[in-house]
């Protein structure tokens, strides 16, 4: 399979199952910080494969990206985060639990 970015070859994989964006990013060794946008990445599977993810991330733009994130998120904190990221993603998830919890409450008292 390929990766690309804005369309151009960045690096070619050979493997026999499904593989993520990000999987194929970490197993290339690329550095995605000297990339200005996370969204350019995208894989050619060289098969009808690849017209059914594109047929799927089309129509479900807002999951996928979801989707990405989540996994990007998680990579990072597996992976390369520090003790001070995980500080820092401790209060930004305690953070997003109060607005969450506030949200429930809001809608149940309607």
């Amino acid at each position: 399979m390929k990766l690309l970015y804005d369309g151009k070859i960045i690096g070619t994989i050979t493997t026999n199952h499904s593989m993520s964006i990000e999987d194929c990013i970490k197993s290339l060794g690329i550095d995605i910080d000297k990339y200005e946008d996370y969204e350019l990445f995208t894989m050619d599977w060289g098969s009808s494969q690849t017209q059914a993810n594109k047929n799927w991330q089309e129509k479900n733009r807002e999951k996928a990206r979801y989707l990405r994130n989540r996994s990007a998120t998680r990579n990072f904190l597996k992976n390369e985060a520090t003790s001070e990221d995980i500080r820092e993603m401790e209060e930004i998830i305690e953070n997003r639990k109060k607005d969450l919890e506030s949200d429930k409450n809001k809608y149940e008292s309607q």
